[in-house]
């Protein structure tokens, strides 16, 4: 890092922390609840930078509070410094334990730490602060299982062969072809954060039961099952197009069908595998 580009940032996070311990006993530093820690990649043809901070963002400040640079790669001569060896991911775990350790030092307490599901920053936050709650962010976990869904629509055998699924070999997916297809997969990654939002506040075994029968019935076309049913749409819907109240249909109404059917048995007990709950971080 140039020395003038150090400078600057070290000012701009010693008054930061200056300001945040000038907070009066109802705005504590030490109780500081909106702090978040990111990586940033900054890369050009010739060298690439990974970036770690913490930030601490109140209703009115925005503050940048501590940071650690890396430089990871790059061929030429220019800097002094010595190069990262490991990857962009290790890095963040890296990064994260020095910043961490500067934050345990100051006596800030972090109650609550949010990260994609493969960060290796987990490791550095479980080290200094072992109380911490460790989450993983939903929008990240949605992202990841859509990901892991495109993988089991493209899955090959060993002797190279496509895995048979309903539709004729040759022939392109159709729409109700009820295998994996990108609206199936679109509408797979949003009924987790719909869950999550339904779910918000709620007995967490809630939202494990709602994510728990997609899979097993709703995706599969199945909305009433020994006793239960789904409970995040209702089981007739308007027939009419001008019912307001989807819960409260006027007309004589249908009975509710799943948009993309996953009847193929390959399909259906891949996406059980996959889905979020069931794997074990």
């Amino acid at each position: 890092m140039h020395p003038h580009v150090k400078h600057v940032l070290d000012s701009i996070c010693l008054k930061a922390r200056q300001h945040m311990k000038g907070y009066g006993p109802t705005r504590s530093w030490k109780l500081e609840q909106g702090c978040y820690l990111f990586r940033c990649s900054l890369a050009d043809e010739r060298k690439f930078q990974s970036q770690l901070y913490l930030h601490c963002q109140k209703l009115y400040d925005r503050c940048l509070l501590y940071y650690h640079h890396i430089c990871q790669k790059g061929k030429d001569n220019l800097r002094d410094e010595i190069l990262y060896p490991g990857t962009s991911k290790l890095a963040e775990g890296y990064g994260a334990n020095d910043v961490l350790s500067l934050v345990k030092a100051d006596g800030i307490n972090l109650e609550c730490h949010i990260q994609d599901g493969d960060s290796t920053a987990k490791n550095a936050v479980s080290k200094h602060f072992p109380q911490c709650n460790l989450l993983r962010c939903s929008n990240h976990v949605a992202k990841n299982h859509a990901k892991k869904l495109r993988k089991q629509k493209s899955m090959i055998r060993d002797d190279d062969k496509e895995i048979l699924c309903y539709c004729p070999k040759g022939i392109k997916h159709h729409v109700n072809c009820a295998c994996f297809s990108e609206d199936f997969i679109r509408k797979a990654k949003s009924s987790f954060q719909m869950c999550l939002t339904n779910n918000a506040g709620k007995d967490p075994n809630a939202f494990v039961e709602t994510i728990v029968n997609l899979a097993l019935y709703h995706y599969r076309g199945i909305h009433q099952w020994d006793g239960s049913q789904c409970d995040f749409h209702p089981l007739v819907v308007c027939s009419c197009g001008f019912c307001k109240d989807k819960n409260d249909v006027k007309c004589s109404g249908k009975p509710y069908k799943t948009s993309h059917k996953l009847d193929s048995p390959f399909h259906s007990h891949a996406h059980q595998l996959k889905q979020p709950l069931f794997q074990v971080s």
